[in-house]
This record gives C-alpha cells, structure tokens and sequence, in this order.
C-alpha cells in the first residue's frame, strides 16, 4: 500500500468531472511537500492551511492549457494571503505541473463562506 497522493489523470484537462475530486488534494498536498523540501516552509505551512483549492480552465493557447486557481482559506487566515505570498505559492505550483502542458495563469485566494440553513 503505498502512501502517495492519487494523481489526477493528466491528460484531460484538471476541471473535468473526473478529475476534480482529485486535482485539489493532489495539487495542494504535492505543492505543499515541494516547498517544504525547497526549504520554503512559510509557503508550505500557507499551503497546507489552505482547505481546498477550486482549479478552472481558462486559457488554451498554443497547446498549453492554463489554469485560473482559487485557494480556498478560513475567513481568519484571508488577510495573510497577499499578492506576494500568492505568488511564492504560485512558483511552487507551477513547478509541480511543470512538463505537463498546464500552467497556473492565475492564483487568487478567498475565504470560506458558511451556508446557512433556512433556520
């Protein structure tokens, strides 16, 4: 049995219904071990706060297939992802899906939003 994240399948694009289930936790999990290794653990730990990260095609020109990527963080933790340190998170990334004809062309953050029940 072995302890690795499931991959999603890389040759469809990554916000297809058969690989979205997938693609946030394998992107997250992969991208926060990355940067831990790189000795960037301030950038790890802002990874691995993150509570799930919604990936949306959004450009698809000259072959490559480039991602507009929404992290998702507790509404307390919003404030400390700023544009620099959404940018240490996306060198990170893009580094993981380096060779994969796909690209982080955005990274964006918001908070989580409660929904409320009719009571």
């Amino acid at each position: 049995m072995s302890d690795e994240l499931p991959s999603p399948d890389m040759s469809r694009p990554l916000d297809t219904p058969e690989n979205a289930p997938l693609v946030s936790e394998w992107l997250l999990g992969t991208s926060a071990v990355l940067a831990y290794h790189l000795g960037k653990t301030d950038t790890a730990r802002m990874i691995a706060e993150v509570s799930s990260a919604e990936v949306r095609l959004g450009n698809t020109e000259y072959g490559q297939e480039g991602y507009r990527i929404v992290l998702v963080v507790e509404p307390s933790l919003y404030p400390s992802y700023t544009e620099r340190e959404l940018e240490n998170i996306a060198e990170v990334m893009r580094d993981v899906m380096w060779g994969s004809s796909k690209s982080v062309d955005e990274l964006v953050a918001r908070p989580s939003i409660s929904h409320l029940g009719p009571d």
